[in-house]
């Protein structure tokens, strides 16, 4: 954000994906992941529903958005290519 480049984590090739994005993001329920998928951030941990689980999941799968943040329990569940991951 400082860079004023708030979505710098958001990778897509397709110029509707901004329309897109903000259809997906209507969907989610948790206020904070609805706020982080606007900048391209994932979050993943059990407190989410499972719907809004799924939408972080194939944001990031499908290279959309760059960034995940999970939880370490749940990172280990989760089979997805990473470029760097991180364990606190």
């Amino acid at each position: 954000v400082n860079d004023n480049n708030s979505r710098q984590f958001i990778r897509s090739n397709d110029p509707e994906f901004e329309n897109e994005l903000e259809m997906i993001v209507d969907q989610v329920q948790d206020e904070s992941l609805k706020s982080s998928l606007a900048f391209g951030i994932a979050l993943h941990h059990a407190g989410l529903i499972e719907s809004d689980r799924l939408i972080s999941e194939k944001l990031f799968s499908s290279g959309k958005i760059q960034v995940m943040i999970a939880t370490s329990t749940l990172a280990w569940g989760v089979n997805f290519p990473a470029h760097l991951v991180i364990v606190k």
